[in-house]
């Protein structure tokens, strides 16, 4: 492993751990065991370096992601929610080790690391959802005026609702009725990519509802480790 790889990985764990605004050049020049000169041989500021940890780390979902969408001959409805049901799939395999996560990502503390990773994830992900709008409309499944402008779009707001349903797991404990209210946010945000698509009803499935009641049963058996969204404790 390369130093620039050490100093990436270690300030990944150190972010995740301390937050991003908490964690100093200092500390992870520290934890790498290197010179103050060579971390700035690599990298020139923390936000430097945070702009090549979160291209890294979408970049690993993307990369599987874009040679299924160019090498598949389905439809576009069905490859546009086979790749959002692998990612849930993936997630309901892992429960516990996401909602470290989210934990994480959500804290305060995090609030640069998390728009930063959402910022990469639309510039990196709107390829994909471009070519998949192109072939919808030439199947004639989608019909929108707007096919350049309208993959960011939904792309901004399946992060907006999935910054939602994020906080309404790590309250659920807190909140009446939460996975009505996940529920609620998850048809309505399909309920407007389809709109905005110009898509019949009913076609667009990002999240199964049926593993999203999965991760509300295992957090019913298997409480958060103490600490809220913000780093306190509950």
């Amino acid at each position: 492993m390369t130093t620039r790889e050490k100093i990436l990985l270690t300030s990944q764990k150190l972010f995740f751990e301390k937050g991003y605004s908490n964690t100093s050049i200092q500390a992870i020049i520290d934890a790498v065991g290197i010179a103050k000169g060579t971390f700035y041989h690599h990298f020139k500021s923390k936000h430097e370096l945070l702009e090549e940890l979160t291209d890294m780390l979408v970049a690993k979902e993307v990369t599987d992601t874009k040679t299924y969408i160019l090498d598949s001959n389905e439809d576009a409805i069905t490859k546009m929610n086979t790749i959002h049901h692998k990612h849930i799939q993936w997630k309901s395999k892992n429960m516990d080790m996401m909602m470290v996560v989210f934990q994480a990502m959500y804290a305060d503390s995090n609030s640069p690391f998390r728009v930063m990773m959402q910022e990469k994830s639309v510039h990196q992900n709107l390829f994909i959802y471009n070519t998949l709008i192109q072939q919808g409309i030439e199947e004639g499944v989608f019909n929108t005026p707007f096919p350049d402008d309208i993959g960011k779009m939904i792309l901004k707001l399946s992060h907006d609702s999935a910054d939602e349903l994020a906080l309404i797991l790590l309250h659920h404990d807190t909140i009446d009725n939460p996975y009505e209210k996940a529920c609620q946010s998850v048809k309505l945000m399909f309920h407007t990519i389809e709109r905005l698509l110009g898509a019949e009803p009913n076609l667009i499935e990002i999240i199964d509802l049926n593993i999203l009641k999965q991760f509300f049963d295992h957090l019913e058996k298997t409480p958060l480790n103490g600490k809220d969204h913000k780093g306190g404790t509950l």
